[in-house]
């Protein structure tokens, strides 16, 4: 199977709306796991404050530090998913570290285990619409297939495991 390198250059308007994106799906999933915990919108007794913030500077600062916040941006689609769960990944060990293991008060253990798969999903949906959008369309959908296959692959190889856990 040959696989196509994409060429992608952000403009500043671009790169700003996709930071935004991501600083926006931190808090969806940090608000969507409270609530899937406690089972309602009331926050009287926890705190969805920390870890927000604490999700925010994680995710910003992994993906500047394995290069998705580039202007310009050379990759195989494959390799980026492969970085983009290795950042997850550490993502999910230092917020399930801090959460679950180290407790912290008014945010339930739980969090730290919810939080990661939900942001997870939005991420990586996203991010695979971005690229989608960005750059020329034609060469992209002819490589969508195989990349939402390996993408189902994924999923379906982490979610028995953390469902079992």
């Amino acid at each position: 199977m040959r696989e196509i390198q994409y060429n992608i250059n952000y403009n500043k308007s671009e790169l700003s709306v996709i930071i935004i994106t991501d600083f926006t799906l931190c808090i969806l999933s940090t608000l969507l796991s409270f609530y899937l915990r406690i089972g309602h919108f009331s926050l009287q007794k926890y705190s969805p404050l920390i870890p927000m913030l604490v999700s925010i500077c994680l995710v910003l600062i992994g993906f500047w530090f394995f290069g998705f916040y580039q202007k310009k941006i050379k990759f195989k689609i494959l390799v980026k998913i492969m970085l983009m769960t290795k950042m997850i990944a550490i993502y999910c060990f230092v917020f399930f570290s801090i959460f679950t293991i180290y407790a912290i008060d008014g945010v339930p253990r739980s969090i730290g285990i919810i939080q990661p798969i939900i942001l997870f999903f939005l991420i990586t949906v996203f991010k695979i619409y971005f690229y989608i959008l960005a750059g020329d369309i034609k060469d992209k959908l002819t490589n969508l297939r195989s990349f939402l296959i390996s993408i189902l692959v994924i999923y379906f190889l982490i979610f028995p495991a953390v469902m079992n856990y």
